[in-house]
């Protein structure tokens, strides 16, 4: 090794680690479907991919492992630094637990293979384009015009394999 290819021995990520206020005691890189995680409120925490078992040393536990070999280890954590805060996770979150993180709430009902995203501008609405090859369902609370088909389109609709709709407010 030398002085630009060093390996960590105590500290994988290395300063990293001390600014997350948690050290990383295992991985996993497999996805396991035995791996579960909750909330601190005790709701599920859909992980997925990857695996970092997290010990808290300075830090907040946001949810925590309950199946599989990391279970009762930190799965999330979040430090507050100065005005704002570091987010450290341990595994992938499914979109519900990403939307949590963030505060946000779902733009529409939708599958989660689908991306919704607000359109903002001359013309309000949202786009949404199907990302896994496979059929999704949204649910439009009123109607709204595609700008691709000139379609309006209302209620619950199936968007096809690979589909993008520009959807304007009616």
């Amino acid at each position: 090794l030398t002085a630009d290819t060093v390996r960590p021995t105590a500290a994988p990520m290395f300063s990293l680690e001390s600014l997350c206020g948690a050290r990383i005691r295992y991985q996993s890189p497999l996805n396991d479907p035995t791996i579960t995680a909750v909330w601190a409120d005790g709701s599920p925490c859909g992980v997925s991919l990857t695996y970092d078992a997290l010990e808290p040393v300075d830090c907040e536990v946001l949810a925590t492992y309950t199946g599989g070999e990391f279970a009762g280890m930190a799965a999330i954590t979040r430090r507050q630094i100065g005005a704002g805060q570091l987010i450290l996770l341990g595994s992938l979150p499914d979109a519900e637990g990403v939307r949590r993180l963030c505060g946000l709430s779902p733009i529409l009902a939708a599958s989660e293979n689908l991306c919704v995203t607000a359109r903002e501008g001359a013309v309000c609405g949202v786009t949404v384009a199907e990302l896994e090859n496979r059929a999704g369902e949204i649910t439009l609370p009123h109607p709204y015009r595609d700008l691709l088909t000139d379609r309006v389109l209302s209620g619950t609709v199936t968007v096809a394999p690979y589909e993008v709709l520009v959807l304007a407010e009616k």
